[in-house]
C-alpha cells in the first residue's frame, strides 16, 4: 500500500513537471511569435513607406485618431499590433503621430527619415530608425556608349562606384559564434550559416560582406541598410528573402529558388544569374549581368525599374516574366524559340545579335 501511494505521488510529480515544461515552452513560443509578428509588420510598414517615397507624387497623412494613411490607403497592422509613435521627416516637412496632418511626397527631397514604434497587446515593442534614399540618382543610362567599346561608360562608373569599406571595419560572425537576435549596427563580415540561425529577421545597419558562399535557408530573412557583397556563389532557398537598401555585387554564380525574393537598388551580377520557379528579383535602380540570365519555371519574375544590361545569353522559359522599366541592351543569344516567357522593355531596347523574329517584345506591362 505504501509503495502504491509512493508510486502515485511520483507520477503526480512527473505530470506536474511535464505540465510546467509544456506551459513554459508554449509561453516562450507565443512570445517569440509575437516578436516575429512585430518585426514583420515593421518591415511591411517600411516597405510601404519606401514604395510611396520611390514612386513620388503622393501623400502621407495622419488623422485625428493617429491612424496613418499612405497614398490614401490606411495602414492597419494585423492582429493586435498598433503604431505607438511615428515621426517622418521629408525635406522641410514633418509628420508626427500627435498631430493631424499630411505630408506631400513630391520629389523635392532625396531622402526621408523614418522613426516609429509598434506595440502589441502584451506590451512588447519594436522600433525602427532609418533613412530612405531616393534611387533616382542611381538609375543608370545604359545607352551612352564609349567609342569603340561595347561596355557602357555609365556602367563602368556604376561598377567603380561600388566601393569596399576597409576590411578591419567589419564585425565578424560565423555559424558558431553569433548573437541569434541578429541585430547589428556595424558593417558585417559573415562566414558559415550565421544569419540562418537568427531568432527573427537579421537586421544589419551597415554593409554586409560574404567572403565565401552566401546561402539562405528556409524562411531566412535578411535586411541590409547599405551594400551587400558576395565573393563566391549565392544560393537562396525555401521562401527566404534579402532586402538591400543600397547596391549589391554578386561575384559567383547566383540562384534564387524555392520562392525566394531579393530586392536591391542596383545589382551587379558578375557571373550567371538564375531565377527559378515562383522566385522574384526586383531592383529600384539598374541591373547588369555579365553571365547568362536564366529564368526557369512558372511565375519566376525579374523587375528592373532602371535599365538592364545583359552581356551573356538570356534564357526565359514559359511562365517567366522580365520587365525593364528603362532601357535594355542584349549582347547575347535570346532563347528558347518555343515555350518562352514574356519580355517587356518600356524604354529603348538594343540587340547586338539579330533580334529573333519569334520574339514578341512588349511595351505595355
Amino acid at each position: 500500500m505504501v509503495e502504491l501511494l509512493a508510486g502515485i505521488a511520483l507520477i503526480g510529480i512527473i505530470i506536474a513537471l511535464i505540465s510546467s515544461i509544456i506551459y513554459q515552452t508554449t509561453a516562450y513560443h507565443s512570445k517569440a511569435e509575437d516578436s516575429v509578428g512585430l518585426r514583420q509588420q515593421a518591415n511591411l510598414l517600411v516597405s510601404s513607406l519606401r514604395s510611396s517615397f520611390h514612386k513620388g507624387d503622393n501623400s502621407l497623412c495622419i488623422n485625428q485618431n493617429g491612424q496613418l494613411s499612405i497614398a490614401g490607403v490606411s495602414f492597419n497592422p494585423r492582429g493586435n499590433i498598433a503604431i505607438q509613435d511615428i515621426e517622418l521627416h521629408y525635406g522641410e516637412q514633418t509628420l508626427e503621430s500627435e498631430q493631424e496632418n499630411c505630408m506631400s511626397i513630391d520629389g523635392t527631397s532625396d531622402s526621408m527619415d523614418i522613426v516609429f514604434s509598434l506595440s502589441d497587446q502584451d506590451g512588447q515593442q519594436f522600433s525602427i530608425n532609418t533613412v530612405l534614399d531616393n534611387p533616382g540618382s542611381y538609375v543608370i543610362d545604359a545607352h551612352e556608349k564609349n567609342e569603340g567599346n561595347e561596355i557602357y561608360q555609365d556602367w563602368n562608373e556604376f561598377t567603380d562606384k561600388i566601393t569596399f569599406p576597409p576590411i578591419d571595419s567589419f564585425e565578424h560572425v560565423d555559424g558558431y559564434q553569433h548573437d541569434n537576435s541578429c541585430q547589428y549596427e556595424t558593417n558585417l563580415k559573415v562566414t558559415g550559416d550565421a544569419l540562418n540561425f537568427c531568432s527573427k529577421s537579421a537586421d544589419i545597419r551597415g554593409n554586409v560582406w560574404y567572403p565565401d558562399s552566401l546561402t539562405t535557408w528556409e524562411n531566412t530573412h535578411i535586411v541590409v541598410h547599405h551594400n551587400l557583397y558576395s565573393d563566391s556563389t549565392t544560393n537562396m532557398w525555401s521562401k527566404s528573402s534579402i532586402s538591400i537598401s543600397g547596391e549589391a555585387r554578386l561575384t559567383g554564380r547566383s540562384t534564387l529558388g524555392g520562392q525566394s525574393q531579393m530586392s536591391v537598388r542596383n545589382l551587379y551580377a558578375q557571373s550567371d544569374l538564375t531565377i527559378q520557379e515562383s522566385s522574384k528579383l526586383s531592383t529600384s535602380g539598374s541591373l547588369r549581368v555579365d553571365g547568362t540570365l536564366k529564368m526557369t519555371g512558372q511565375s519566376s519574375k525579374l523587375h528592373v525599374k532602371g535599365h538592364g544590361f545583359f552581356a551573356g545569353a538570356v534564357h526565359f522559359q514559359e511562365g517567366a516574366e522580365i520587365i525593364i522599366d528603362g532601357n535594355a541592351e542584349f549582347l547575347g543569344e535570346i532563347s528558347p524559340e518555343w515555350g518562352h516567357g514574356s519580355l517587356c522593355v518600356k524604354g529603348e531596347s538594343e540587340f547586338s545579335q539579330k533580334k529573333p523574329e519569334w520574339l514578341k517584345l512588349q511595351k505595355d506591362c
